[in-house]
């Protein structure tokens, strides 16, 4: 999932950028809680507003604190923007590690149904990442900008930072994305559609950035990972 809201356009050259501190934790998860506001995934996830407003965040305190201790978060000097990547060698998420970050306390707000829903998602998302791309690289997961700081190229940043490190890594990048603004702010800046498919009424878009060195994909259809019964039941949801 990527979450940004400053849309396509050219960055400012030389913004600093640098490792969220552990004390930022608090407005970091507020930042993210902002962005992801009106987001599709989180919507598909939480249709209900209630619930919504108590799990957001919690998942992304839980994000956060993941990948502060298993993967990187990097941030604008003023906390203007963040993005929570996930580093060569820990592409995937474990268990454990989720459990450590205080995400075994969504379920209780989720209820059965909604702990289901977010299985099933999470199990579409790996086949669709596995799909896209093998091997060693940067899983882009998370990437957001303050709502008071949109459109001022914190976000493009964020991605040649993230390309700047990958380059070092000799490794692609990957990220997907529900947001077809996020999807034409990351073409901007070199990201390519690996894939698209539609699970539980959400356009989901496959996206790459391959090594320095190597072609993008070519961009292909996929089919719903989503167990039919499951996506039915979304389909009607996002409908509403």
């Amino acid at each position: 999932m990527v979450i940004d809201r400053s849309g396509p356009g050219d960055y400012v050259s030389g913004m600093p950028i640098r490792d969220l501190r552990p004390s930022e934790l608090p407005a970091a998860t507020r930042l993210l809680v902002s962005a992801f506001e009106d987001d599709p995934a989180l919507r598909w996830l939480l249709p209900d507003p209630a619930v919504r407003a108590s799990a957001a965040p919690l998942l992304a305190e839980g994000w956060l604190r993941y990948a502060l201790r298993w993967g990187r978060v990097w941030c604008t000097d003023g906390l203007e923007a963040v993005a929570v990547r996930r580093p060569p060698g820990a592409e995937q998420l474990h268990l454990w590690g989720l459990i450590w970050a205080g995400l075994w306390r969504l379920p209780l707000l989720l209820g059965v149904a909604g702990t289901f829903r977010l299985l099933a998602g999470g199990a579409a998302a790996d086949a669709r990442h596995h799909a896209a791309v093998q091997g060693p690289h940067w899983y882009c997961w998370l990437l957001a900008v303050h709502p008071d700081h949109r459109g001022r190229g914190h976000a493009g940043e964020l991605v040649a930072h993230t390309f700047a490190q990958a380059d070092a890594d000799g490794v692609p990048c990957y990220l997907e994305s529900t947001n077809p603004r996020s999807v034409a702010m990351h073409r901007h800046h070199g990201w390519r559609v690996a894939a698209t498919s539609r699970e539980g009424g959400l356009q989901v878009w496959s996206m790459v950035r391959a090594k320095a060195d190597e072609d993008g994909p070519v961009p292909a259809t996929q089919p719903s990972f989503l167990p039919k019964s499951v996506a039915s039941a979304c389909d009607t949801m996002v409908s509403r």
